[in-house]
């Protein structure tokens, strides 16, 4: 035990003293248009469930040590033409190649059964620059009871469209800085539930050198063991940013039916007693979200209703999109064929009469490979015709594209 207690704090003095990179969002990015957030979304904030090795009855016994050695990589070649006029009326026609290549490396130390590091390395177009995305630290000093130190990847909330519950993911307004977080995480297992506390901050919350008391956020979750319902009460404070807490509910009806909903509290604590018709001090914000699967897992639908009520910090640290103010709506559909899917995906901002609209044909010619087919259509002036995710700011486009991904893995 104390040798577990001081390999941690000697990894936690490595971790804050590791030297901070920027990872900002490559805007310019086809995957992050058409790739439809229910798919893939969530898969940040997983690494602790996907990486995590479960130690079996003969390795408690032993206490074997171990490292695992994970590598991925993806190769996405194409041609993109688009328009800069959503009504291919008028602006000019742009053409656009395609080719972005990703490397991760995976380094998974149990050192013992009580201790582990983990470190994820990636090496991405166009800089090819060796950036450490993830290295913590997990000690478990209790059967009940863990800590994870350092730079890793966290996700609060259920929408599967729009990030407002994901209270780590906010930021204020005006907000420059990097999607890597810094933070300490206590969790307490509660039978099926959990109880967790964590400390966050970000570069960009601090201006040189290392990051002070005063740049930290404070986070807690509460997930009690329910029978019926998954649901989560989470709550985040940090001293730029209003005070926010959500109540999260999932479930499943008639065995199928994914449905989901939450209801966010946001106060501004500096204006308590200022209000006007620009901002209020306390706003409020809700979701409505289904998702069912039909025909053995072979039609895919799913749609959110999400009432923004903040008319502040709407920023994100990461993602494509900010947070619009007023009425949005998402719908999502996919049909699977045998080695080829038909996806469609679109969101929809009221207040701006703004949306975007992104379907997609994927032939899947190998277990490594799939071509894929598809296009964007944004308008609107505001909302997403105003933040086109799209590196030459095109309106319309549509893509041919071939992506080859493989992995490996291995234990010594």
């Amino acid at each position: 035990m104390r040798i577990g207690g001081f390999l941690f704090c000697f990894c936690a003095i490595l971790v804050f003293g590791f030297s901070q990179t920027d990872d900002l969002l490559d805007s310019g990015s086809l995957d992050s248009l058409f790739d439809y957030p229910g798919e893939s979304e969530n898969e940040e904030g997983d690494t602790a469930k996907e990486t995590g090795s479960e130690n079996t009855v003969l390795e408690d016994l032993l206490d074997v040590k171990s490292l695992t050695l994970k590598g991925d990589f993806t190769i996405i070649g194409g041609y993109s033409p688009g328009w800069d006029d959503s009504s291919l009326s008028g602006g000019s026609f742009r053409g656009s190649p395609i080719l972005e290549l990703t490397s991760r490396l995976i380094l998974d130390f149990n050192l013992s059964r009580d201790f582990r590091v983990y470190q994820k390395w990636t090496l991405e177009s166009p800089d090819f620059i060796l950036d450490p995305t993830e290295i913590f630290a997990d000690y478990h000093p209790a059967e009940n009871l863990s800590f994870r130190l350092g730079r890793f990847s966290e996700t609060w909330g259920e929408s599967r469209n729009f990030a407002f519950s994901h209270l780590l993911n906010r930021v204020p307004d005006g907000f420059s800085g990097s999607t890597d977080i810094l933070a300490a995480k206590v969790e307490i297992p509660w039978k099926t539930g959990y109880m967790e506390m964590i400390a966050l901050t970000r570069e960009g919350f601090w201006e040189d050198g290392s990051p002070s008391l005063e740049d930290f956020g404070w986070g807690f979750r509460l997930n009690p063991p329910l029978e019926k319902m998954d649901l989560t009460l989470s709550l985040f404070a940090h001293p730029d940013m209003h005070l926010r807490s959500v109540l999260s509910m999932k479930t499943t009806l008639f065995d199928s039916l994914e449905t989901y909903g939450e209801f966010l509290t946001a106060l501004d604590t500096d204006n308590l007693d200022v209000a006007d018709d620009t901002d209020n001090p306390v706003d409020f914000s809700l979701n409505l979200g289904i998702y069912k699967d039909f025909f053995k897992n072979r039609l895919a639908l799913g749609a959110e209703y999400f009432y923004n009520g903040e008319e502040s910090e709407m920023g994100l640290a990461s993602g494509s999109w900010e947070l619009y103010h007023g009425h949005n709506g998402a719908a999502y559909a996919r049909w699977k064929g045998n080695g080829w899917d038909l996806t469609a995906y679109g969101r929809y901002n009221l207040y701006e009469k703004s949306g975007i609209i992104g379907p997609a044909l994927n032939w899947h010619f190998s277990d490594e490979g799939v071509i894929q087919f598809g296009g964007a259509w944004t308008w609107g002036e505001g909302a997403y015709g105003q933040a086109n995710p799209d590196e030459l700011d095109r309106a319309a486009l549509v893509f041919l594209r071939l992506k080859v991904t493989g992995s490996w893995e291995t234990t010594l």
